[in-house]
């Protein structure tokens, strides 16, 4: 295994198609020196899709809680769209079928079926599951 002691950015340029390349100097711990290039481009990046709304979730919206990734906007409550805080919400694990739903101070203790009931009333749909 070569181990990797340096990595030196030698050039910066844009190809034809507008994407800025590099070309880098790999410098290993035996002192031989490899060259390579890479692409920069934004297309390249895949950015993880919101466990919420689905869509994707660019580095600078991104917010982790209870280990899944969604947008900052999408971490409101299910019920009243009040945005939320960690630590002052709970996640209804009971209504997973219809994907993540987080509920503030006043909606948590709600009782299950009718926290169901009001969901269905705001649209929300069955993503997985056993369809009712």
């Amino acid at each position: 295994m070569i181990k990797l002691i340096e990595l030196l950015v030698d050039k910066t340029w844009l190809d034809p198609m507008g994407e800025e390349q590099k070309c880098v100097q790999l410098i290993t711990a035996g002192g031989a020196v490899k060259m390579s290039s890479f692409s920069l481009s934004s297309r390249d990046i895949k950015h993880p899709k919101c466990e919420r709304c689905e869509k994707e979730v660019p580095f600078e919206d991104k917010f982790v809680v209870d280990r899944l990734t969604i947008h900052k906007s999408c971490f409101k409550c299910a019920i009243c769209d009040k945005a939320l805080s960690v630590g002052a919400c709970s996640l209804e694990r009971g209504l997973s079928r219809y994907g993540p739903l987080w509920f503030c101070w006043e909606h948590m203790m709600t009782p299950p079926g009718e926290k169901e009931q009001l969901i269905v009333q705001k649209g929300y749909k069955i993503k997985f599951g056993n369809k009712k």
